[in-house]
């Protein structure tokens, strides 16, 4: 029964679903199940949803017991992104480029394959979207960056003024071109993600 109020609600994160439809769910789940005596289903069927920002406060009541913040952050950051094309399973073929064989070619290819042709941020669809835009290359292409080895680029920003790469073990990075300088901007893809489109990531050049 955890299992699927988590799958439940991660349509409410997804907009699939609103909070009162999420609600009556809840209550129709079969009273026989010994699940609805948990202490989770207890406090849910206990919480008022009809209060303002019933959606917010009852994410917030539940990170930590059904969910990580991570998973949170992922949701909502593909749900962003399903608003420019992304869905569920998508996959496609990238243009012809070199394989070079290693782990990070491979991570590289697998974003790519997932997000290859979205412009994210290329509108302002609300005042809840992003500010800044990314826009993902059809292939990865690769550098060799003398301080920190291979990098694929995989994505620009806003205009094209800087670039995202990902390295090893999943460390990214943005090169700013017009000034020709390296930044880390941390590790992993929804981290990193998030943080360029809000302008939350902290730069630490190399």
């Amino acid at each position: 029964m955890t299992e699927s109020i988590k799958n439940v609600f991660q349509k409410l994160i997804m907009e699939e679903i609103s909070i009162s439809e999420f609600e009556n769910w809840l209550y129709k789940i079969p009273e026989n199940q010994d699940e609805t005596e948990s202490e989770l289903y207890l406090e849910l069927i206990s919480f008022n949803f009809k209060q303002s920002a019933a959606k917010e406060q009852l994410t917030k009541e539940l990170t930590g017991k059904l969910f990580s913040e991570e998973e949170i952050k992922s949701w909502k950051l593909r749900n962003i992104f399903s608003k420019y094309g992304w869905f569920k399973e998508r996959a496609i073929q990238l243009d012809f480029h070199k394989n070079t064989g290693s782990d990070t070619y491979d991570y590289a290819k697998n974003i790519l394959t997932e997000f290859g042709g979205l412009n994210i941020g290329q509108e302002k669809i609300s005042s809840d979207y992003p500010p800044n835009e990314i826009c993902f290359f059809r292939k990865p292409k690769y550098f060799n960056e003398p301080k920190v080895g291979e990098i694929y680029y995989i994505a620009d920003t806003s205009r094209s003024y800087a670039i995202i790469g990902v390295g090893k073990e999943e460390e990214y990075y943005i090169l700013v071109e017009p000034i020709d300088t390296l930044y880390f901007c941390g590790k992993g893809f929804d981290n990193v993600m998030g943080a360029i489109l809000f302008n939350t990531n902290e730069l630490i050049k190399v």
